[in-house]
């Protein structure tokens, strides 16, 4: 769920994927079938390469790359946090959201957009065939 941060000019991004769904991802995008997901400093790194192959985010054509900036287990999920640089607030953009579908034929992911204008909440959903959508606040 984006939150931008008028002050720092950052927003942040957390996602939560199943653990062993993030591990067979990983192992995959880098050819490292002894991967294993820790909650260090390396997985944040690896996660946050995948990441920005796998969630584009575009702001006038241009990508904006995140940071993994934590990482930590929620019972059988990962959380990543992500943070997002921008000089002014997200109002329109592209998003691409294609994490694990490259393991799942039939995988679904769901974002989760707040503080909105109007504190209005909005959710989009990625899968069969929707990989892309402009978002306009």
């Amino acid at each position: 769920m984006p939150k931008w941060h008028s002050k720092t000019k950052k927003a942040y991004l957390s996602i939560r994927v199943f653990s062993d769904d993030i591990t067979l991802a990983l192992q995959q995008f880098h050819k490292n079938p002894s991967f294993v997901l820790k909650y260090d400093e390396q997985t944040m790194q690896s996660f946050q390469k995948y990441l920005n192959w796998k969630f584009i985010i575009k702001k006038n054509d241009k990508q904006i790359s995140g940071k993994i900036v934590e990482v930590y287990e929620q019972d059988i999920m990962t959380v990543f946090v992500a943070e997002y640089t921008a000089s002014q607030p997200f109002s329109r953009f592209d998003l691409q959201y294609i994490v694990l579908m490259e393991i799942f034929d039939d995988q679904r992911n769901v974002i989760k957009l707040v503080k909105l204008p109007g504190d209005i909440e909005q959710s989009l959903f990625y899968g069969a065939g929707v990989h892309h959508q402009t978002v306009i606040l």
